[in-house]
């Protein structure tokens, strides 16, 4: 299949993804990036494609082992303990950490340290990715809100979310290996 010829059946093969990894994640930003990711890995196959039907299939089986390997790895990863707080004297949320004080103190050394790798290595991202994950983790903007503001489109604002994630997610999975 040609590039033409993906780029005709893209959105079709995006619903599929999506609604695909909706069977088995809940959170709409998840679905977005499991389809997001199953597009990326096949227009990495786009030359080997047959067809339509064929293309339907793959991305929704891609769709799947990825929405599984998400819920499997999630399992795997250690929790960090961040609890919403809203300060009365502010409309919107505020994320906070949590009241260590109630947990043992090997558990409040660990959540502790937790936190300071996770903010070490969102330090390490490129600035705008930082910038994207900030907006959409801290002030729960919208990927509408973020494209606004930045002057981007949506997809960017996806594509740079993932790419954020997934390198956080790939140094978590270094660093529980160790």
């Amino acid at each position: 299949m040609n590039r033409k010829e993906f780029e005709e059946i893209a959105s079709a093969l995006h619903r599929q993804a999506s609604a695909q990894a909706r069977l088995f994640l809940r959170e709409e930003a998840d679905v977005a990036d499991i389809a997001q990711d199953a597009m990326l890995k096949l227009w990495a196959l786009h030359d080997e494609l047959n067809d339509k039907e064929h293309s339907l299939r793959l991305v929704k089986t891609m769709a799947r082992h990825l929405a599984i390997d998400s819920i499997r790895h999630t399992r795997r990863t250690t929790t960090l303990f961040v609890t919403m707080n809203r300060n009365s004297e502010d409309d919107g949320p505020e994320w906070q950490p949590p009241d260590t004080k109630a947990l043992s103190p090997h558990l409040r050394m660990e959540v502790e340290e937790d936190e300071r790798w996770l903010l070490e290595r969102i330090s390490t991202l490129p600035k705008r990715e930082m910038q994207v994950m900030k907006m959409r983790q801290t002030e729960q903007m919208s990927n509408n809100e973020i494209a606004n503001i930045m002057g981007i489109t949506t997809a960017s604002v996806s594509t740079m979310l993932s790419s954020a994630r997934k390198k956080i997610f790939e140094d978590l999975k270094k660093r529980n290996r160790q």
